[in-house]
């Protein structure tokens, strides 16, 4: 990954194989009702994600190099990593709670 600010071909395959896995993720659990199709999605979207990740931290790191910014970016860089890392917590916590909060009302209901 260069420093220019044009995407380069990998960054845009990294992007499309991250579509596919949530689309594969979200069609697997919704549609299928498959626990392992929805693990496959996941691993797919990771590796893309990833690789969208590490692609990032390479530009900024050859893009700010000497300058007075670079400390503001790894700021950012680090809050960045501290957020993904916290949603991966706690939005499966989040998607279960509203489930069954949602099984709860359908039954108060019915």
């Amino acid at each position: 990954v260069g420093t220019s600010r044009i995407p380069s071909y990998s960054a845009n395959l990294f992007i499309i194989i991250s579509l596919l896995g949530i689309i594969i993720y979200g069609y697997g659990l919704e549609k299928l009702n498959s626990i392992p199709i929805g693990l496959a999605g996941a691993t797919v979207f990771g590796l893309g994600e990833g690789s969208i990740v590490v692609a990032a931290h390479t530009f900024l790191s050859h893009a700010f190099y000497g300058c007075d910014g670079v400390i503001a970016q790894g700021v950012l860089m680090a809050m960045n990593n501290i957020a993904m890392m916290a949603s991966k917590i706690f939005i499966p916590r989040l998607i279960e709670n509203e489930k069954r909060r949602s099984r709860e009302y359908s039954t108060t209901n019915d």
